[in-house]
């Protein structure tokens, strides 16, 4: 079971980090568009790039905030798992007999 958790985990790990780079080197794209005097000097370019641009931030941000919302809710919910384990394992260690005297 510790292996699944693991998997789930490292997975949405995994999409959380390539949107947060997909994100990253998009931004940083439109930043150098936006700064290159082709973008400056024609305002028709300036305005499709915020168009288009915002409209593709937007999908960005969101597959990053979903992807983060994802791993918060998997690790949440396995932390929840492995408390309620923990707790039946020490209520049931407890309620074992551990030196077992043997009645004649």
């Amino acid at each position: 079971m510790g292996d699944k958790f693991g998997s789930i985990v490292f997975y949405s790990f995994y999409i959380f980090e390539r949107n947060y780079h997909k994100l990253k080197s998009t931004i940083q794209g439109y930043k150098n568009l936006i700064a290159s005097d082709d973008f400056i000097s024609d305002s028709q370019k300036y305005m499709e790039l915020h168009i288009y641009g915002g409209r593709e931030l937007s999908r960005l941000i969101h597959n990053y905030a979903t992807a983060w919302s994802s791993l918060r809710d998997s690790t949440r919910a396995i932390q929840r798992k492995l408390e309620t384990k923990t707790k039946f394992y020490v209520v049931c260690s407890m309620l074992a007999p551990t030196n077992a005297i043997a009645l004649s």
